[in-house]
């Protein structure tokens, strides 16, 4: 229930036990009370609706109800029924129970049974009270911080914890009438008590004592008997708040009263007080717990710090697995290292994600100082980072390859699984910023590889997903990938590759591109060798030395939504027995044909529109058994050679064009 529903709620049972109540009632009548007040933890108003449901001369069953609204947009009900009954002795004994609902500055929403008993005379009170949740602790957002201390990280708050708890007092009304005053006009009263909450994921529970004075002014409007102003005060002090005071008031105004009022006695005056009871449902932050890295899921056992004066590569293999090593600049430059698995290294300035073991709480810490650079060790001819295990996160780094001393800047093993590299920069590399030998798993977001040879270089059976990246000044290519990889891209951007295209792949890679640019090539956007299937969406290809997507044998192309434009030669080419479905792409400014294809190969083409300048034709078939089919392109090009050139019974199909000649079964128009 959001805050402001739990506010609509409130007010809403209020008013339904008002109108519910009797019109005139024989002795006790229904008041309403608003009030506010200050307090050095978190300020307050509040709404109480106090409703008379049945009654006699000696007993009464009522409802209670009251609407909190806290600083810090915290909110809260409380309904609750009570019974309270007058002996001949001069007391009277009451007991209630309700639902409280609240929702808490971080958003969460609470509930809790209460519960309690009371004894109440003219001059004394005696209140003991009960809470339990019903409410299971929630994320703790906001309440949320990370400790880092020694070799040790720990999470506090991951949750907030709502806790069961008692509370109670014992109260006594100050004989005014021995000063003189007017002891039927005012009354003050003074309490103490005390209160304890607490729960399985606290290290100590929230105790502590309590004490209120109350001054009451009665009849405060003149005329309207049961009218009354309160002033109220109290204090309190726990481990977990500290001292806390507030200071407020209340003005009670009752409904339908009538005289009735004036002719009740002091004892019988008391049988509607408000309902005395803790403010608030209490929550509060959980102990500290374990932390894991979000992406890897490694739990830290340890931390480990180290800057240029230190060997990163003897701290690896001393910390082991389920270790934070925190590389911090500043100090010189850091020499690479071989990582073994369960090991997250991650640089001093970067924001690294971590989860609570216990909670599942995500936070996202800041680690404090300056960005490390890494470089190759020894002669700088090697890697600046070899991995030897799995479930490794490297995060936050400059990897510098100095101009191409370092071969690359990060080197994969075989077989190694769940690796991570997120938000940092690779550069100057002689080979690739990553290079993968087999049967790996790797994830990249958030990196940008400047003035490598080769952005991302895979051998065979690699998992890759590149999300986030530039690829910026590259020689041979973007990426280059060997036989049998699966790999994902989403928002990349391969540019300014001086000797290569964006995507060299060799055979029966499985490729899916969602989002990318592929800009200022010296030869291609992908080239693809044999038996790759590739399927791209939102793709942009962009001036292009050769062919802005080449095919040689038996590939598969699905490219819908995308744009080829200012290719040096043709837009897409298949050589043999390539499989291609192309929807809703724009290709223009084109020095070759648009689509070329040669021998058996399969092409759909549908929603897709020529534009501006194709030098050549929008399709030239340069072999024989081709099929061709779809419709609904445009053709709105200027083409410097003709829609369609092909030799006869070169292809099969036809393909529409909205408004133009459609290419029909083995001829062009």
């Amino acid at each position: 229930m959001t805050g402001r529903k739990l506010v609509r709620f409130a007010a809403g049972v209020a008013a339904w036990v008002l109108l519910a109540a009797p019109a005139h009632a024989d002795k006790w009548s229904p008041w309403i009370e608003g009030g506010g007040f200050l307090s050095n933890e978190r300020d307050r108003g509040e709404v109480t609706a106090f409703v008379p449901l049945l009654q006699n001369e000696r007993g009464l069953l009522f409802a209670d109800v009251k609407g909190k609204l806290f600083s810090e947009s915290v909110k809260e009900g409380n309904f609750a029924l009570g019974y309270r009954q007058m002996t001949e002795q001069g007391w009277n004994l009451g007991v209630w129970g309700g639902y409280d609902t609240r929702e808490s500055e971080t958003g969460n929403t609470f509930g809790q049974l209460a519960f309690g008993l009371e004894v109440l005379s003219v001059d004394y009170d005696a209140r003991l009270n009960g809470y339990v949740p019903t409410s299971n602790p929630k994320a703790g957002g906001g309440l949320t911080t990370i400790e880092l201390a020694g070799s040790q990280i720990l999470m506090t708050g991951g949750r907030e914890v709502p806790l069961w708890g008692i509370d109670g007092e014992v109260g006594w009304r100050v004989p005014l009438e021995n000063l003189g005053a007017d002891a039927e006009r005012n009354e003050f009263r003074v309490y103490a008590g005390g209160y304890r909450f607490d729960d399985d994921e606290l290290s100590k529970p929230v105790q502590g004592p309590r004490v209120r004075a109350e001054w009451r002014i009665n009849e405060i409007i003149p005329g309207l008997a049961g009218s009354r102003l309160s002033f109220e005060t109290s204090f309190q002090h726990d481990s977990y708040r500290d001292d806390q005071w507030e200071a407020g008031f209340r003005l009670r105004i009752p409904l339908f009263a009538g005289d009735a009022p004036k002719n009740l006695a002091l004892i019988e005056r008391r049988m509607t007080e408000a309902l005395v009871r803790d403010t608030d449902i209490v929550t509060v932050p959980s102990k500290s717990e374990k932390v894991a890295d979000a992406l890897t899921g490694v739990t830290f056992d340890r931390v480990e710090r180290v800057d240029g004066s230190g060997d990163l590569d003897a701290l690896s293999f001393a910390a082991g697995a389920n270790s934070l090593i925190i590389v911090e600049g500043g100090n010189g430059d850091v020499e690479g290292a071989a990582i073994d698995g369960g090991q997250t290294i991650a640089g001093a300035g970067s924001t690294l994600a971590l989860r609570g073991v216990s909670s599942g709480t995500l936070v996202n810490y800041a680690i404090p100082g300056t960005t490390p650079t890494l470089i190759a060790a020894g002669c700088g001819c090697g890697d600046i980072l070899d991995l030897l295990g799995s479930n490794t996160h490297i995060t936050g780094l400059l990897l510098d390859g100095q101009a191409g001393f370092a071969s690359a800047g990060i080197l994969l093993d075989s077989g190694l699984r769940n690796l991570h590299f997120t938000n940092m920069e690779i550069r100057g590399a002689a080979f690739a910023g990553i290079a993968a030998n087999e049967d790996n798993e790797m994830f990249v977001d958030g990196v940008n590889f400047y003035e490598n040879i080769v952005g991302i270089y895979v051998e065979n059976r690699n998992e890759v997903s590149i999300s986030n990246s530039v690829m910026d000044v590259l020689m041979v290519g973007g990426v280059i990938a060997n036989s049998d990889n699966n790999i994902a891209m989403e928002n990349v951007e391969i540019k300014n590759v001086d000797a290569g295209s964006a995507m060299l792949l060799n055979g029966d890679n499985i490729v899916i591109i969602d989002n990318a640019l592929f800009e200022t090539l010296w030869d291609s956007g992908i080239d693809g060798n044999t038996g790759n299937n590739i399927v791209a969406n939102n793709l942009t290809v962009r001036d292009t030395g050769w062919n802005s997507i080449n095919l040689n044998f038996g590939n598969r192309l699905a490219l819908t939504n995308s744009l080829i434009e200012f290719s040096d030669n043709d837009g897409i080419s298949a050589i043999s027995d390539n499989n291609l479905t192309i929807s809703g792409t724009t290709l223009q400014i084109i020095d070759g044909s648009a689509l070329y294809i040669e021998d058996g190969n399969t092409l759909n083409l549908s929603s897709s529109v020529f534009d501006s300048l194709i030098l050549l034709d929008v399709l030239t078939v340069g072999g024989t058994g081709n099929t061709l089919s779809g419709n609904g392109n445009e053709n709105n090009a200027f083409v410097g050679g003709n829609l369609c050139t092909a030799a006869p019974s070169s292809f099969t199909g036809t393909i529409g064009f909205n408004g133009s000649p459609d290419i029909v079964d083995g001829s062009c128009p």
